[in-house]
């Protein structure tokens, strides 16, 4: 089964929009003291005044249809979206501002730096999206989808679709400081749309490898694969790939200890550290989904750097992760 529908089974067996009655209905989803100034929208949407000063770091939650929204680095949590039709993996542009890509709603969604409003959309039709990116030189958004990779030019309109040759479509995409859209399945393909070009080519690649997410690495020039079968549940390596023409060398391996899940969420590189979230079963079946920073490249164990914590009945997944940083 490709891990796109298993996915949408998952979701809709779990009862887990909004509407069916969940975190939304329970005060816990807000603080129960919130400070002057304090943004908070109709639909329960809410954020502190001072985030629009913070660089922010944004971690979606499919399984409670939340967005929660920390400063970073000190990682304190300054707001929260509530984003129905489940929200999956994120992407911010040059000014800051982030999208998140709704698997059910067949949609994504902006939002500016630190507020609460959607101030864009754009739809994907019947498609189910898994994941976003802007190129930095267009503002063009790609999302990618369980049949292919839409392009919105401008971040708005209908889009351009380069269908995948493989069943599953595409599920995480990534451009470079240069405008080449990288796209990545979970079989062993990995495809570029060439800035400027109308045709997605196959990148030749000098291992074996599933990925799942995919970041451009703009510092050292490469790009970063996780390289993880869907449902595993071991450490998560992340893949160094250099890409010259039409293929891509591995040039190293960062394993990233403690990083066990059961969806393989998606990762964010931050300098010299990759952040990225971890389930941890607690004391009494409690479970915590920990914010975790690990050295980059160089990988090892992780370090805490935050946590959500939610019922036990809740399940226990955090995927999206973004930083946002604020304009000065």
């Amino acid at each position: 089964m490709a891990p796109w529908l298993l996915r949408a089974l998952l979701l809709l067996g779990s009862g887990l929009i909004a509407g069916c009655g969940g975190l939304h209905d329970s005060p816990s989803a807000m603080p129960q003291a919130l400070s002057t100034g304090t943004r908070v929208s109709p639909d329960g949407s809410w954020m502190l005044a001072e985030a629009k000063r913070d660089n922010l770091l944004y971690l979606s939650d499919p399984y409670s249809s939340d967005v929660h929204v920390f400063s970073y680095p000190a990682v304190r949590e300054v707001g929260m979206l509530v984003v129905d039709g489940d929200p999956e993996g994120e992407c911010d542009d040059n000014a800051g501002d982030v999208w998140v890509v709704r698997f059910l709603s067949h949609s994504a969604v902006e939002y500016r730096h630190g507020e609460t409003s959607i101030s864009g959309s754009v739809s994907t039709g019947t498609d189910s999206p898994w994941s976003c990116a802007v190129d930095p030189i267009t503002g063009n958004l790609a999302v990618t989808t369980n049949h292919a990779i839409d392009l919105y030019q401008s971040a708005k309109g209908d889009p351009t679709a380069y269908a995948s040759p493989r069943d599953g479509g595409y599920e995480s995409c990534t451009y470079d400081e240069s405008g080449n859209l990288f796209a990545a399945t979970s079989l062993d393909f990995i495809a570029e749309l060439p800035k400027g070009s109308s045709q997605m080519i196959d990148l030749r690649l000098s291992f074996s490898i599933y990925p799942h997410n995919i970041q451009w690495d703009q510092q050292h020039r490469y790009l970063a694969i996780s390289n993880s079968r869907y449902g595993r549940t071991d450490a998560t390596s992340i893949y160094r790939v250099a890409v010259f023409g039409k293929a891509g060398n591995l040039v190293g391996i960062t394993v990233l200890k403690q990083s066990k899940n059961n969806d393989p969420p998606q990762y964010w590189i931050e300098g010299s550290h990759i952040l990225g979230t971890t389930l941890v079963e607690r004391k009494h079946g409690h479970l915590e989904k920990r914010i975790d920073s690990w050295p980059y490249p160089a990988g090892g164990k992780p370090t805490l750097i935050g946590h959500v914590d939610r019922s036990p009945t809740d399940p226990p997944e955090l995927h999206g992760i973004v930083i946002s940083e604020a304009t000065r």
